[in-house]
């Protein structure tokens, strides 16, 4: 009945409530990708999500390889998209006429920010 949930919770305790929040969310909301972001960097089974979900990985480890995954390509190509969208919204907001406002674009989430 180990498993990470229960077995690491060591491991969850040593990161910052905001880290191991951000990586819940992960795991949840993209977990296929995350999975195969995981095993295109990091080609060792040990480093494979399934080896966290069996318990032989702790949170830190997961959370360390994670980071590793958002590259300064990453961060330049959410930054792009970004400004993209406030872009195209200040055009939105210039040309409404009298139509409401349109909603301000979210940014894309930063999984590290802190």
């Amino acid at each position: 009945m180990g498993g990470p949930a229960r077995e690491d919770l060591r491991g969850a305790r040593r990161c910052r409530p905001k880290k191991l929040i951000e990586l819940c969310r992960l795991l949840v909301e993209q977990g296929d990708e995350l999975e195969a972001e995981l095993a295109h960097r990091y080609p060792r089974d040990a480093d494979q999500l399934s080896e966290f979900w069996a318990g032989r990985m702790s949170w830190r480890r997961l959370w360390v390889l994670v980071k590793g995954c958002w590259s300064t390509e990453t961060e330049l190509l959410a930054q792009n998209r970004d400004l993209l969208a406030y872009t195209a919204w200040l055009y939105a907001c210039v040309h409404r006429g009298d139509g409401p406002t349109p909603p301000r674009p979210e940014p894309i989430p930063r999984p590290f920010d802190n």
